[in-house]
């Protein structure tokens, strides 16, 4: 087996020279639909006697699971390509703001927990008994729960 196997890798590696990339559908499980989109980005080799290739930015895929994208398709797979970087940006930018949304409610807290120390065991003058410290107070704690809202917003919105 590992001959032909070897054999497989071989042809792939003469008839597609991976200097750059090499435009492929690609299916992880069944080969049924449209696969995704992909480029190889290395020479068939070896694995566990099944020829591979590495997906860029992407899984090792047996050679049986890809298939090289024609050149009529070029467009279409550009076009998945760039829709596969968009989700990409999406996922990443999402992981960011949930990250923001936690760090301006742990700050929004500690503000609270500060403001508190000033009215209370402190107790700041200007603070505990002046106009601005109650506005402070009336904001942060208006600032909390909109931050809460938007949190339990931001859960419903789905992956």
């Amino acid at each position: 087996m590992t001959s032909t196997a070897q054999a497989t890798a071989d042809q792939w590696n003469t008839e597609h020279d991976n200097d750059g990339y090499t435009p492929v559908w690609y299916w992880t499980g069944a080969r049924e639909g449209d696969g995704y989109a992909g480029n190889v980005t290395s020479r068939a080799y070896l694995l566990a006697d099944t020829p591979v290739v590495k997906i860029e930015d992407g899984p090792t895929i047996a050679l049986t699971h890809i298939a090289v994208v024609a050149e009529q398709d070029l467009h279409r797979h550009d076009r998945a390509m760039q829709d596969r970087q968009r989700e990409k940006d999406i996922e990443q930018t999402r992981a960011g703001f949930t990250l923001v949304l936690a760090a301006a409610s742990n700050a929004v807290r500690d503000a609270t927990a500060v403001l508190g120390q000033l009215t209370g065991e402190l107790y700041d003058v200007e603070y505990a008994e002046g106009r601005t410290g109650r506005v402070m107070h009336h904001f942060l704690d208006d600032a909390a729960r909109a931050l809460h809202v938007v949190e339990v917003l931001n859960k419903t919105i789905p992956a």
